[in-house]
């Protein structure tokens, strides 16, 4: 897993100048103070981004092991406190740094005075909508109404939303819905009463609490169940930041906004690169609304998300809302399935279908739970298999030697430790004929000693290497993007400022730079329009040809039905017939027998031989391999097309002084262009660098190359493990239609215009999208340039002047 350091090192600086030289600014106007507002905040944010590190937040229901899991994963028996009754009742965030000499430390983070302005507007807007509904409760003396205002934290004033809700109260026939998000909001009523200071003085920083207040910090829950009395404000003693005690801690329940743990772990038992978090999300079925705003809130910073299911009993209605929230999030672009996981808990009690089954198809048809799980894995990683875990929790522990979590029963451990010997003749049939299907390879890893926790691990690392750096950056660089265009808003509405005492000869200097500057850019634009980084239809050919075929002619799942034929297919001379006369006909006549053809009829089996059966489940497991392998050839063999682009485009300009000349000016151009503001000028020459420099353009493509999404979707190939590939078989129910040559040699011909149609769609989707890019920043840079009026007349002392 690598971010890279540079990049994160410039996102944060850049940030950091922007806060710092935002923050002093704050102008009387009200359309300056709202511009100046937006650019700080798009600051802020882009600099809590790229301060945060990659992330995986585990979410399921209550009980379905998530702490027990985080707790595994990074060997640490005991960390969070486990039960068999809903346990984390705070969002727990652990930090994982990869250094085992690193100890382990704990702090409490409370909301800051807008969160929670936000928390109680959020609670009164349901409150607001379930009365609203029937319109009997008056509640439409609620709009408009905001008890609780951030600057003054300590002067909340409730008495409108308790005398609307206690004159129904006593009705038995108030909504219930409507009670509960009352009750929420009393809660929060009550918690800032003794907890209104601690927030003032906090202000959202972390409060370090003792390892015995840790328990009381991560298992308080905070779903309140309505009450038949009204809940008439409670009061207590303000609450110090420096007397934290488990009664403080349960008395404030409702304010807590995070509690973070940070642990240190050798790479032997999660091979890291860098910190990462594994969150702890709240039980989606809690029955807490404070729960659901803050995994609302959390949601969009998480890189990756795995949901825990429960192996006996998948479906869940609180998973699949959970589901919809990540869609209506920011992961409703193409990175909604790359950055979805699912793990497989307490799946020990599920019996293996007797007789032992023989296919995957067969597993499923008789076994109700493996069905339902298949579907549920299928549904929310949108049929990437690959991304699933079955584990057993509880052996997991077992092998490590941890504690058994309180509520399991020595018959729990007795079921649990006989769970892989059980599976084990079920695992051993199926990798007889489905030996590379994922769902086979996870059934198989729960078998193991260690429950499946070895291979989890693997899964959750190799999938940030693969894609959560990729998420990171790309979230990150987006913020930027909001930032330059919020600070040059602003920055567009300031008064011009001119640089300060520039004499005339310094100023024609500067005029003859800007000159200079304006006609590279002009000279710039055609040649970039005319410098087509896609390849054309010959070189796309040649590269497919290297990376593409050969691959696929080596695929095992159909090398046994062929291995006596020669399979030339798409080479001179194409595939051979059965006497060694090459094929001179087409794949019609080959399919049919006819004339110019061939048709050897189907493949028998010799004796001892086994009976081979080409199957979805074969062609995925390849399929996403040589497409993985073929991307990283091709991807080379671009970035070298690219290096050369890019210096034929450097020669192209003619203009090798004039850049070295402005290179060497680095200083005067941005004091020119500091009249459109300092990070527009950071900007400027930033980008105009990047045109300059082949090295930099070629590194720019290369980051739109590994950061464009898949396009799996432009090729759909079937992914369901256990039917038959559709391609080219007119029946699909006739098993010797599928041992027969020639409709394999279809088949494999067909395999490899589909990997060609999606690998080709990928390249010029990521070309044209950096193509696009550089022409942009180039349009940017013209937009940029100030006219030369403005350096006239500035021998004297600087003035300002409206814009």
């Amino acid at each position: 897993m690598i971010i890279d350091k540079a990049e994160r090192h410039r996102l944060a600086t850049l940030a950091e100048q922007a806060v710092t030289e935002l923050e002093p600014q704050r102008p009387t106007s009200p359309r300056l103070l709202l511009l100046w507002q937006q650019a700080l905040r798009a600051a802020e944010e882009l600099r809590a981004a790229v301060a945060r590190n990659i992330s995986i937040g585990f979410a399921g229901d209550v009980n379905k092991g998530k702490s027990l899991l985080i707790t595994l994963l990074v060997d640490r028996p005991g960390l969070l406190t486990v039960a068999d009754v809903p346990a984390t009742g705070n969002l727990t965030r652990v930090v994982v740094r990869p250094d085992a000499a690193y100890g382990e430390d704990a702090v409490v983070g409370y909301m800051t005075p807008e969160g929670v302005v936000e928390l109680v507007e959020y609670l009164l807007e349901g409150i607001r909508t379930h009365a609203g509904r029937s319109g009997r409760y008056g509640a439409h003396v609620l709009d408009g109404y905001h008890p609780v205002d951030a600057a003054r934290i300590e002067q909340a004033d409730w008495r409108l939303v308790e005398d609307l809700f206690r004159s129904w109260w006593a009705d038995p026939t108030m909504n219930l819905k409507l009670r509960e998000w009352a009750t929420e909001l009393f809660a929060v009523r009550d918690a800032l009463r003794v907890g209104a200071g601690l927030l003032a003085r906090t202000r959202g920083q972390l409060t370090p609490i003792r390892r015995e207040l840790l328990d009381s910090a991560v298992l308080i829950g905070t779903s309140h169940t309505p009450t038949e009395q009204f809940p008439e404000p409670r009061y207590g003693a303000p609450i110090s930041p420096d007397r934290m005690s488990a009664d403080t801690l349960l008395a404030t329940r409702s304010l807590i906004d995070q509690v973070v743990i940070t642990v240190g772990v050798p790479r032997s038992v999660l091979d890291l690169d860098t910190a990462i978090e594994l969150i702890d999300f709240p039980g989606l079925d809690s029955g807490s609304l404070r729960d659901r705003y803050l995994i609302s809130r959390e949601l969009p910073r998480t890189t990756v998300v795995a949901v825990v299911v429960d192996g006996r009993e998948p479906t869940s209605d609180s998973v699949k809302e959970f589901f919809s929230m990540l869609e209506q999030g920011r992961h409703d672009y193409g990175e909604l399935d790359k950055s979805m996981l699912v793990i497989g808990n307490k799946f020990d009690p599920v019996e293996p279908p007797s007789p032992v089954a023989r296919s995957l198809r067969e597993l499923t048809e008789h076994s109700d739970n493996v069905a339902a799980l298949t579907a549920m894995v299928g549904e929310l990683t949108r049929q990437h298999f690959e991304r699933f875990a079955l584990v057993s929790a509880l052996r997991a522990g077992m092998f490590l030697g941890a504690p058994a979590p309180r509520g399991a029963t020595s018959h729990d451990l007795y079921v649990a430790r006989g769970s892989g010997d059980r599976w084990a003749p079920t695992v051993r049939s199926l990798r007889a004929t489905h030996r590379d299907d994922p769902m086979v390879t996870a059934l198989a890893h729960f078998t193991d000693d260690d429950g499946g926790l070895g291979h989890l691990r693997q899964l959750l690392t190799g999938h940030l290497g693969e894609h959560g750096s990729r998420i990171w950056l790309a979230e990150a660089h987006g913020l930027e993007q909001a930032y330059l265009a919020a600070r040059q808003a602003f920055d567009d509405e300031l008064p011009v400022r001119v640089p300060v005492g520039v004499g005339e000869q310094e100023r024609r200097r500067l005029e003859e730079l800007l000159r200079r500057l304006r006609t590279a850019v002009d000279h710039l634009k055609p040649r970039m329009a005319e410098l087509v980084l896609v390849p054309t239809e010959k070189e796309f050919e040649e590269l497919v040809e290297a990376a593409i075929v050969g691959r696929v002619h080596d695929w095992p799942c159909w090398t046994g039905h062929l291995s006596r034929i020669d399979s030339g297919l798409l080479r001179p001379g194409g595939p051979a017939g059965p006497d060694g006369d090459l094929f001179d006909g087409d794949f019609d006549d080959l399919y049919s027998g006819g004339a110019g053809g061939w048709h050897t009829g189907p493949t028998v089996a010799q004796p001892g031989e086994a009976q081979l059966l080409v199957t979805t489940a074969d062609l995925a497991g390849s399929y996403d391999e040589t497409r993985d392998k073929a991307m990283a050839v091709l991807d080379s063999v671009l970035t070298d097309r690219v290096r050369r682009w890019a210096v034929e485009l450097h020669r192209s300009l003619g203009l090798d002084a004039d850049a070295q000349t402005l290179q060497r000016h680095r200083d005067e151009l941005r004091r020119v262009m500091l009249v459109r503001g300092g990070a527009v000028a950071d900007g400027f020459l930033r980008n105009f660098a990047l045109l300059l420099d082949p090295r930099l353009v070629t590194e720019e493509v290369g980051r739109q190359l590994g950061a464009l999404p898949s396009t799996e979707a432009d090729y759909a190939y079937p992914r369901s493990a256990s039917t038959p590939v559709p391609w080219q078989i007119d029946h699909h129910d006739d098993e010797d239609a599928r041992r027969d040559p020639a409709v394999l040699f279809r088949l494999r011909r067909d395999v490899v215009e589909a990997l060609s149609h999606q690998v080709r769609r990928r390249i010029q989707s990521a070309l044209l999208a950096a193509h696009t890019r550089l022409i942009r920043k180039l349009d940017l840079i013209g937009e940029q340039i100030p006219p030369t009026s403005v350096l006239r007349g500035l021998s004297g002392p600087p003035t300002d002047s409206a814009r």
